[in-house]
This record gives structure tokens, sequence and C-alpha cells, in this order.
């Protein structure tokens, strides 16, 4: 998107924030933004090195569940098992902040993977190579071992990556218009 990128880690403990259990992912991603950009907003002042600080997080819904980072191989085997002929939906936050003004803008993006038989053996070697430990659901549409067993993707391939690039250049055209 030609854009320098700061990193800062927000260290905060998601798990403490918002209710899983409800049917409103949207606003649990939404939450979870929030907090990560708070939790860094200072020090991405301090740094001076930016204008604008990018935050998000990103859930995967299936069987009316919200599935964040499996915890281990075996709930990441359980969660890609069960997308075997099914459908899932991504949910992904993203929260830009004017780092001077402090001003906030926010939206959500979801997608839908539909996916055609997995067979044990591919799923078996996505747990093994254990990236799929770092992304919501186990879900990584990327991977060359999956592609295969995509069927179709309703949405984008970046939003189902965790980040809708459409929907952070609409957040920032509306930033920069205020």
């Amino acid at each position: 998107m030609g854009f320098e990128l700061h990193i800062i880690p927000a260290e905060i403990d998601e798990k403490a924030i918002g209710d899983r259990l409800s049917d409103r992912p949207e606003e649990l991603v939404l939450e979870i933004g929030r907090a990560k950009a708070r939790a860094v907003l200072d020090a991405a002042r301090r740094e001076g090195k930016s204008e604008y600080l990018l935050a998000g997080d990103q859930v995967v819904v299936h069987k009316s569940k919200i599935l964040e980072k499996p915890a281990n191989k075996i709930e990441a085997e359980d969660f890609i098992r069960s997308y075997s002929n099914n459908v899932c939906k991504t949910v992904g936050s993203v929260i830009l902040v004017d780092i001077s003004s402090g001003k906030m803008v926010e939206g959500v993006d979801c997608a839908e993977v539909h996916f055609k038989d997995i067979p044990d053996q591919i799923v078996h070697a996505l747990v093994n190579d254990e990236m799929c430990l770092n992304c919501a659901g186990g879900l990584m549409v990327e991977h060359p071992l999956i592609q295969q067993y995509i069927d179709r993707v309703d949405g984008t391939i970046d939003s189902v990556m965790g980040l809708s690039k459409e929907l952070v250049l609409r957040l920032l055209r509306g930033l920069q218009s205020h």
C-alpha cells in the first residue's frame, strides 16, 4: 500500500477483553483493536516517526463460534479439520488514529471462505508447519497446501489474511478529510 511501517507490539491481555460467547464478533474485534491502539498511542507519539497508528484484530466465526488463535496443535487440528466441506467467516477490525490529534476512525470487514473436503494428511501437514498457531482459527488461506481445497472466497484475500486494504484506505481517506 506504499506505507513505511514502524511496529510497536501492544502488550495487552486480549482474552480479558470482550465477550466471546456473544453473537457479536464485530464488536469483539473492535474492542480489542481499540485496546491495542490505546496501549501503543503514547509510545507512537514518543517515537515521532509516524503520522498514523493502525491497530486491529481478527477472529474466525465457524458454526456460530468465535475462534481465535489456537492454543496448541490439537486445537489447531480441530479447527482446520472442522472447515472441511464447510464455510468459515473472518471478521477483522481496523482502527486508525491520527497520532497528533488523537482522532480515531474504525471499521470492520468480513469475508467467507468456502472449503472443499480437506484430507487428513493436509490437516496434519498444516498443523506441523506451526504457522497456523499464529492465525485466528488456525486459518492460513495463503498456505500452498490448503489453496486447492478452497472452493471460493466471498470477499478479499487480504481481508481473510487479517487486514483489508480497501478498509484501511477508506478509513485513511475519512481521517484525512477531517
